[in-house]
């Protein structure tokens, strides 16, 4: 304690000031307060001219100097004290030392400057919160990261306000502060100052003060970048699994430590179930590595290898690739184990080559059936005109004529199956009733067979647009399918019968009113698995078998815009439907077929091209005994020259019949061609042992009027003649 006396002058300090200052009443017992530090003494004179007037002095800081020279801290408190008069008389003030306090301030103050130094340097943001949630610092980061200073947060409320714009999100970012305790990390989407959205990471740490710090984090690319990573293992893991191969990875052992869902079915076991076990034991029966097998080769030179291997489980051939797999320092670690299914493909290729070769026979069938059909036009126009020559006169001569036209017909049919396993195409239509068609066809296939077959074809079956002999493949393909189905004998079933329009969509092609012929047999039936593959080409479960006869059947119901369909239960027996749309046309009669040669007058000019002298020759002489007067022509150069020197002279043909193949000259599509540009009216009627020709199922098309095939007997080849000049009356 110090009394000072109006003047400023101590006139009096307590024991306790000599200790603590070590300073004597005569050291300081002068005007201007010397003992106090230099920076203070104005200080402490205002405060003296203060507590004279009257004012109470509390607590003020200041600064001494001991008598030691020592700077300490104090604080000061000063009051007026008044004589017995009432007047002022002096000043008594108290001082403490409060050095240790104020020591311990600026130690604090210096490390929290040095702290904030080092946090105002981190790479994250920081922000110190009091126990009532104020803020006390936010580091340049935070700045950095959101756009707000810690002038622009006061509070942890006006932190969520600026960061959490939309109430729900700020409502659950507060439930997570509250409810979050000590340390943790968190993931927020916050909005910044500029209204960019990051995505940031929060940790807090509660202080004993119960004061908060929380570290924030942009992690924004981070969080891409692990996004693009999860994307792309699960893009990767969907791609392992969707390939249809059999894929494994396998360590040095070689056991497996991945396989995809195709490597799993295979062995009718989950992934999970698989794992750690070696591949020999899941693929091979004999207990052992496979024999070839390429891993063995890529576990000892750690190389790429493969083979081809037949599995002894499935009896499936697979074409198998192994591939080493290395770490970032070039240790092998183990492989890649891939198995391509390629039974298909081996069957493939055998059955193609078995194509190429019935491609060739093909070929050879075709060639020989056309040569063949023009020898029997010789044949059987001859037998045609000796039989219109003979007449009825000799019983004898007639029977012998007419076997050998039976026996002619016959060699034409066979040439006509050759024709159509030759070349296939489109058919020739006709309207047609099928019933006998059905029940010759079905004859001539059981010829021997251990089946009986019951027939329910109705009588007033309704009449088709067919090719004969394209529908009686069909029904020979599928009836040789159901004996073969029932190799112990068994009884077939034979339907046709009138059906309206079907359910819209329920058979392709099939609208309207139509007829179903169903084939049934009591067979083996076909597995499931293969129901929609019978009817592709090559496929056949038959040892042996083309896999073309199905496909045949199913191709010319097709181009007879009908359906071809089965039903099968294994050990009970197959069902085949072919639907054809009915017809609207009436059945034309076969002209002269049921009556015996006889001759017709004929009267017009005839042009008659064909490469072949014989066909030229008798088919003249044909037509000039039924009084046409006839010209010949080997080409179609030919033909077109003297039709058009005839027209000059002013005797035009009536009709030209053009042969459609000239081997080395101008066959009849293209001299059809050439003709009407010269004249637009010109009858021609398109002539050809190739049955199965577009130009022949589809005359009218290339300009043609009439078509008649080889081998034909005379009363066809008058008919189409006079049914085409009858039209143009």
């Amino acid at each position: 304690m110090i009394i000072f006396d109006l003047g400023g002058i101590p006139t009096y300090v307590n024991p306790a000031y000599t200790r603590m200052f070590e300073l004597e009443l005569a050291a300081i017992a002068e005007p201007g307060f010397p003992w106090f530090a230099p920076e203070e003494r104005v200080r402490m004179a205002e405060r003296f001219r203060q507590a004279t007037a009257g004012a109470a002095i509390s607590g003020w800081e200041s600064k001494v100097r001991s008598g030691s020279g020592q700077v300490l801290d104090v604080t000061v408190s000063a009051s007026c004290y008044q004589n017995p008069e009432g007047r002022p008389a002096g000043i008594m003030a108290i001082l403490q030392d409060i050095t240790p306090r104020k020591q311990a301030e600026r130690t604090l103050r210096r490390e929290r400057e040095t702290l904030f130094k080092i946090l105002d340097k981190a790479p994250y943001g920081v922000k110190l919160l009091d126990q009532d949630g104020r803020l006390l610092y936010s580091n340049a980061e935070l700045a950095r990261i959101t756009g707000y200073h810690s002038q622009d947060i006061k509070t942890l409320d006006n932190w969520f306000q600026l960061v959490y714009p939309d109430p729900e999100q700020r409502r659950a970012a507060v439930r997570a502060w509250r409810g979050g305790g000590q340390g943790g990390n968190r993931v927020f989407e916050i909005t910044c100052r500029d209204g960019r959205r990051k995505l940031v990471k929060f940790r807090r740490s509660l202080l004993p003060d119960e004061g908060a710090v929380v570290t924030i984090s942009d992690v924004t690319e981070q969080e891409r970048i692990q996004q693009q990573v999860r994307r792309a293992k699960e893009e990767w893991e969907r791609t392992f699994d969707a390939i249809e191969d059999i894929l494994t990875i396998q360590d040095p052992n070689p056991r497996l430590v991945r396989l995809n869902l195709a490597a799993a079915r295979s062995l009718n076991a989950a992934p999970e179930d698989l794992i750690g076990q070696e591949c020999y034991r899941l693929f091979s029966t004999e207990g052992k590595p496979c024999q070839h097998c390429p891993g063995l080769k890529t576990l000892q030179d750690h190389l790429p290898h493969n083979a081809e291997i037949r599995h002894g489980r499935s009896g499936r051939t697979f074409f198998v690739t192994t591939w080493p797999i290395f770490n970032q320092a070039g240790g092998f670690t183990g492989m890649v184990h891939a198995a391509r299914d390629i039974t298909e493909k081996r069957q493939m290729e055998d059955e193609l080559l078995m194509a190429q070769k019935l491609e060739s026979i093909g070929i050879l069938a075709g060639g020989i059936a056309h040569d063949f059909n023009n020898i029997l036009t010789a044949i059987l126009g001859n037998i045609s005109l000796a039989r219109m020559v003979a007449g009825a006169t000799n019983d004898t001569l007639a029977r012998r004529l007419d076997n050998a036209e039976k026996a002619t017909t016959a060699a034409r049919e066979l040439t006509q199956q050759l024709l159509t396993f030759a070349k296939g195409g489109a058919p020739i239509l006709k309207t047609e009733s099928i019933g006998d068609c059905i029940r010759d066809s079905v004859s001539f296939v059981i010829r021997g067979a251990n089946v009986l077959v019951e027939y329910h074809i109705a009588d007033d079956l309704w009449a088709v647009e067919a090719d004969k002999s394209q529908l009686t493949q069909v029904i020979n393909n599928l009836m040789i399918n159901a004996i073969q189905a029932m190799p112990k004998g068994g009884v077939v079933r034979v339907t046709a019968v009138n059906r309206s329009a079907p359910q819209p969509g329920s058979l392709p092609q099939i609208t309207g009113p139509h007829v179903e012929i169903t084939i049934s047999d009591q067979g083996i039936g076909i597995e499931p698995q293969h129901l929609t593959k019978i009817f592709d080409p090559y496929f056949t479960t038959k040892t042996g078998g083309s896999g073309l006869g199905l496909a045949t059947a199913f191709s010319i119901v097709k181009r007879h815009q009908g359906a071809l369909t089965v039903e099968s239960t294994v050990g009970v027996g197959t069902v085949f439907h072919i639907y054809l749309p009915a017809s609207d046309r009436e059945i034309r009669p076969q002209l002269g077929e049921p009556m015996e040669e006889s001759r017709t007058n004929g009267k017009g000019r005839v042009l008659v091209m064909d490469d072949e002298a014989l066909i030229r020759d008798i088919a003249g002489e044909m037509l000039e005994f039924i009084g046409y007067s006839v010209d010949l022509a080997a080409t179609g150069e030919e033909a077109l020259e003297r039709y058009l020197e005839a027209r000059e002279r002013g005797a035009p043909f009536d009709a030209v019949i053009m042969d459609l193949t000239i081997p080395g000259g101008m066959g009849g599509e293209e001299a059809i061609g050439r003709l009407l540009e010269v004249d637009p009216n010109a009858r021609a009627i398109v002539s050809s042992g190739y049955s199965n020709d577009p130009v022949m199922s589809d005359f009218r098309r290339y300009g043609f009027r009439g078509v008649v095939t080889k081998p034909y007997k005379i009363r066809a080849l008058t008919a189409v003649l006079q049914q085409m000049l009858a039209a143009d009356l």
